[in-house]
């Protein structure tokens, strides 16, 4: 006897992922505003950008890299 997962599973778990994706886009608006706001020199927001970029680059360059199997 196999066990089944309901058939709504799956459509579950897909918003489940988009509402993380909607928490987390919400959370770093809040905190750039923050910083835009509160930020006496420019310098706060600068190294966010900065850091975000080089989190997109190193990310991106993780995904094109090709998928190794096992043998």
């Amino acid at each position: 006897m196999t066990l089944r997962p309901a058939p709504h599973s799956a459509r579950r778990a897909g918003r489940c992922g988009g509402q993380a994706a909607a928490e987390y886009t919400v959370v770093l608006a809040l905190v750039t505003l923050v910083l835009v706001v509160a930020a006496t020199e420019p310098a706060a927001i600068d190294q966010l950008v900065a850091a975000v970029k080089s989190f997109f680059k190193a990310f991106s360059f993780a995904l094109s890299m090709p998928a190794q199997h096992a043998v």
